[in-house]
């Protein structure tokens, strides 16, 4: 129960935090009394999309940054809010508010407000400054900073090595220790099945164990409804893959390190800013009929996101791990089947099951985008004087040149083509004529 309140409070401070931002950055983009040069200046400066290198995504947004890879380190000092997610995630540069997800995450940096963080491994280093509270949420997480704020954990792990704590404490965990000397100014509110080590070492104005209330469904009903959501998924992408085959052609070439990172980047934008952008409509009466249908559309790709992530997961593991060839249902079924049951691991399973919407969601928005081939949609004069009506018996094979090609070969290639076509036009023209004779010689 305590690990849902922190993961939505997590969630929704995320939203919020991004919804107040919104306006300061329209107030940006909004022309001012100003000098056409500074307003180009504004309008350059508030949307910027970077990359660093092969496998990491940067969009700047006004004063707001948003890094997306495998391998992802923040050494750019942000005004506003930061916003990095990857494999092994590192902040070694300051900013107002920040946001964390990943496997590895090391925060050695300072915020001047509020830390959020959600990952696997959670290390908050000796030197790191918190303007305010921090809220994390993952397996294993050590803090060696001093905190002037409230602390929100949910973990299976918690190590605080020595720091004192000017706020409240609020501990959801399996196990925590208190190494060398803690102090706590507010209180400190733990669940009463927690492992405690080291509680003599640490001061605190009151205590709290609360306790958490158990599960009653038992394993058999966990287990059944799982594989049910599986068999649904599973069929409802089966109904899609086969009303759009090119859907599964589209997941499949972004199996690959480089694309990981753009399509989680991907994801994370659409995750967070399609419901603001529904809101919006919703709000401007006139977008409202648009703005419900988004909504909709939201559920629906909610929904689908962990299919798309089987079907990327399966092409990685049948073709990259077992190479073999196997049918797309049976990648499909095998990579939801990974996804929905990895979600139900202890602590991460929540982690792992964001993950998996996030990088579907990103998969989704790869798949609905229209290809890029043919983009101008204009031929060549030769294509647009090539008859139509030609008999293919008329058309003369070119023979193929032997030898160095010379400058003027593409030239001299055309210069043949149309003397081909000339003398098919005229050999139609012949015919057509000889056959208007002998129809009027018919009617004589």
């Amino acid at each position: 129960m305590k690990n849902k309140m922190i993961l939505t409070a997590i969630c929704a401070s995320i939203l919020s935090v991004v919804g107040l931002t919104l306006p300061a950055i329209a107030e940006e983009i909004t022309p001012r009394d100003l000098t056409s040069s500074v307003r180009s200046e504004e309008t350059e400066s508030t949307f910027e999309l970077e990359q660093s290198d092969s496998d990491t995504e940067i969009l700047k947004v006004g004063q707001n940054r948003f890094i997306a890879g495998m391998n992802v380190m923040s050494e750019t000092e942000t005004n506003g809010l930061l916003f990095i997610s990857g494999n092994n995630v590192g902040v070694k540069a300051p900013s107002e508010y920040a946001f964390m997800a990943g496997n590895i995450l090391d925060f050695s940096s300072s915020t001047k407000k509020d830390l959020f963080a959600a990952g696997n491994y959670i290390t908050i280093h000796q030197d790191a400054r918190v303007g305010r509270d921090v809220f994390a949420a993952g397996n294993v997480i050590t803090i060696d900073a001093d905190l002037p704020g409230s602390l929100s954990v949910a973990a299976r792990k918690l190590v605080l090595n020595d720091i004192k704590i000017d706020g409240n404490v609020d501990l959801s965990v399996g196990e925590v220790i208190f190494q060398g000397k803690t102090e706590i100014t507010g209180k400190l509110s733990i669940n009463n099945d927690a492992y405690i080590d080291g509680i003599s070492n640490v001061t605190y104005a009151e205590i709290e164990k609360y306790e958490v209330v158990v599960d009653t469904a038992t394993a058999t009903e966990i287990f059944l409804s799982k594989v049910l959501s599986i068999i649904a998924l599973f069929v409802t992408f089966v109904i899609i893959m086969a009303l759009f085959p090119a859907i599964k052609d589209k997941v499949s070439k972004e199996v690959n390190y480089v694309q990981f990172g753009k399509d989680l980047f991907i994801g994370l934008c659409t995750l967070l800013f399609v419901p603001l952008i529904s809101i919006f409509l919703i709000m401007s009466i006139i977008g409202a009929p648009a703005g419900l249908i988004l909504i909709v559309a939201y559920v629906i790709m909610i929904y689908l996101s962990q299919a798309f992530t089987g079907v990327w997961l399966g092409e990685l593991l049948v073709n990259n791990l077992f190479h073999s060839n196997a049918p797309a249902f049976v990648k499909l079924l095998l990579g939801i089947t990974l996804v929905i049951f990895v979600g139900m691991l202890p602590f991460i399973g929540w982690f792992m099951t964001l993950l998996a919407i996030i990088l579907g969601l990103g998969l989704f928005m790869q798949a609905i985008n229209p290809s890029h081939k043919n983009r101008s949609g204009k031929g060549s004069s030769h294509d647009k004087a090539m008859p139509t009506d030609i008999p293919r018996e008329d058309i003369l094979p070119v023979e193929p040149k032997q030898g160095k090609v010379a400058k003027d070969e593409t030239v001299e290639d055309d210069e043949a083509k149309d003397e081909v076509i000339e003398a098919i036009e005229e050999k139609q023209e012949k015919r057509s004529a000889s056959k208007d004779f002998k129809e009027v010689k018919e009617e004589d």
